[in-house]
């Protein structure tokens, strides 16, 4: 097993095929924390895929998901292991077929995950699209609040 390779970019290579190969990989991956998989076609299925490695991978910091043909099924089930993951911090879904379905299941993440502080969707609505950009600074809000928190001295706390 590979343990000092961390950044992965496999963008335009056409690796849609072995996504499900790719997934398995990203489960017991400890050292690889960006990946870029952007124009793969990998489409719903491919999303699935990967959200389900996202559930168990704790050492992926970015993924990068742009063009790849995702619905708001792909986005649903990646925002759902997204409940199950505290360290991804960088989420790119850019140039997709995302509904506002798709975005809705992001808006109601960030009420639960506090991790994720860059998120970029791009969708055929984007009304929803300024709601999302509030929750992530939101998101970033919180994370500068912990980090005053943990160093402030703990004879003032």
């Amino acid at each position: 097993m590979n343990t000092t390779i961390t950044y992965l970019d496999l963008g335009g290579n056409k690796v849609a095929d072995g996504i499900k190969s790719m997934s398995k990989a990203l489960r017991s991956n400890t050292s690889i924390t960006e990946i870029c998989l952007q124009g793969n076609g990998i489409g719903d299925k491919g999303a699935v895929l990967i959200s389900e490695a996202l559930q168990i991978n704790h050492t992926l910091t970015a993924l990068h998901l742009q063009s790849n043909d995702i619905g708001s099924d792909g986005a649903h089930a990646i925002a759902q292991s997204l409940y199950f993951n505290d360290t991804l911090k960088t989420l790119s879904l850019m140039n997709h077929k995302i509904t506002e379905d798709g975005v809705l299941s992001f808006i109601k993440l960030f009420q639960f995950n506090f991790s994720l502080t860059k998120c970029t969707v791009t969708t055929k609505a984007t009304p929803s699209s300024s709601d999302l950009s509030l929750l992530i600074y939101c998101n970033e809000l919180y994370q500068v609040a912990q980090g005053m928190i943990h160093a402030w001295p703990s004879s003032q706390k």
